[in-house]
């Protein structure tokens, strides 16, 4: 926390000179020259954009780029949420090809912020793409320190993308000025990051899912989300503690005190979260897989109950063997939640539990409509959305959490308007009980 106030100290040391003086960083009053001496008008900018036919032909050029940047450009999105923003991905020459956010918030196609734009330092001045080509690097545009007099209400963070050493495109983030944070910077670069390993590989399907995770695991990226998220969860405990100290009865007080023991949850869910990607054994512990389950299956009933959800399992063996329990029981919870989600008024789970002295067998079988059929082949990568409302992230972790943690496997079966099926098998370490049968089936 130390750390991250004494970040935040010196960024608005930094805003505070900028707007004092925009030129007093060198990399500005370098792209002012630049802009100055290609001729562009700081008032009366040449805003330039693709055909509809010239477009579709730039984006076709760059489908490689586009297929591996889209999830991550709508994960920097979704990050904004509710904020004035603009995510873009630009070609080598400063075309936009895609576009996430609220582009119109920020002036629109009107202000040249628009998909088929050409962002090039000598058409609208410097900014997250124009000066992230120009110089190859990553840039930071603060509001004044724009060029341009459009964009001095907003600020730019640009990072050019690479493939074999040459710069392939450019991620930029756009947002208004009160909306600015240095976080952003490690958030974009890890994508950044991640899009480069998988234009890299031979095929540009199969990256290194190691690379990514020893990302995450640094927390460039999953640190700064999840800080996000437990900075107001702090706040929000905070003050139901007050509100337990203060209530006139004991209704209020009980009602305050819930709110905290669910915020104590909650924090405890995301310290879990940052855990998934520990390589020791910590917090492995014997149990029996089959309890388990049935705490698990406890535990999610009446989430099935109040949507209608038929709830189907059977249980059968009762092994004791080595688990870490706790980013087990989240795995299956994510897989259970994903399938209610989907799932309408009088849809069917069926749990089948099955631990013999070798594997821990589970199927999760919904009666859903089915996996997209554009994304099944990367359903377990980082960032890829069954839903709209989703982070992309959930399924990642259940992957990691049973393949990694616990080097079992996963896959799943799929059909259109008819369901899924998630299929686990994990190796039972050490066996300590004779297996006795238990076969439980609850409508």
């Amino acid at each position: 926390m130390h750390e991250t106030n004494e970040i935040i100290n010196k960024w608005k040391e930094v805003i505070d000179a900028i707007k004092e003086d925009p030129t007093f960083r060198p990399i500005t009053l370098e792209s002012w020259n630049r802009c100055k001496n290609l001729g562009v008008n700081a008032d009366q900018l040449i805003y330039t954009f693709l055909s509809k036919d010239e477009l579709i032909q730039k984006q076709h050029e760059n489908y490689e780029i586009i297929k591996a940047a889209t999830p991550y450009l709508q994960h920097l999105s979704l990050s904004l949420k509710g904020k004035p923003h603009m995510v873009v991905l630009a070609d080598k020459d400063g075309w936009i090809i895609a576009v996430h956010g609220t582009p119109e918030d920020l002036g629109g196609k009107a202000a040249g912020l628009y998909i088929g734009a050409n962002w090039s330092e000598k058409y609208i001045g410097n900014n997250g793409v124009g000066t992230a080509l120009a110089l190859g690097e990553a840039v930071l545009v603060y509001g004044v320190e724009h060029y341009g007099m459009p964009y001095k209400g907003c600020t730019c963070l640009g990072i050019p993308i690479k493939k074999n050493n040459e710069i392939v495109g450019v991620i930029d983030i756009s947002v208004s000025n009160e909306h600015a944070h240095p976080s952003r910077l490690n958030l974009v670069q890890a994508c950044v990051n991640s899009i480069e390993t998988q234009l890299s590989s031979a095929s540009g399907e199969d990256y290194d899912i190691d690379k990514i995770e020893k990302l995450l695991a640094t927390g460039s990226l999953l640190s700064t989300t999840v800080h996000d998220i437990k900075n107001p969860l702090t706040i929000i405990k905070g003050l139901a503690q007050l509100g337990t100290m203060t209530s006139k009865n004991d209704k209020e007080s009980e009602y305050f005190q819930r709110i905290v023991g669910h915020v104590e949850e909650l924090t405890s869910m995301l310290n879990n979260f940052l855990s998934f990607f520990r390589n020791e054994e910590e917090g492995f512990s014997k149990c029996s897989p089959t309890e388990v389950m049935k705490e698990i299956i406890e535990e999610v009933q009446p989430i099935c109950k109040v949507q209608e959800i038929t709830l189907e399992y059977s249980i059968k063996g009762n092994i004791y063997t080595k688990l870490n329990t706790s980013l087990f029981k989240r795995a299956i919870h994510n897989l259970i939640k994903n399938a209610s989600q989907v799932l309408t008024t009088g849809g069917k789970i069926s749990l089948r539990i099955d631990c013999n002295e070798k594997h821990l067998h589970i199927d999760i079988e919904d009666t859903g409509p089915g996996l997209p059929s554009n994304i099944e082949d990367d359903i377990f990568k980082p960032f890829v959305q069954g839903r709209t409302n989703g982070t992309g992230l959930g399924l990642f972790m259940v992957h990691y959490v049973i393949t990694k943690v616990h080097k079992g496997h996963i896959w799943f079966k799929t059909k259109q308007n008819i369901g899924t099926t998630f299929y686990i098998e994990i190796p039972v370490k050490e066996m300590l009980e004779d297996e006795s049968v238990l076969s439980q089936n609850e409508h």
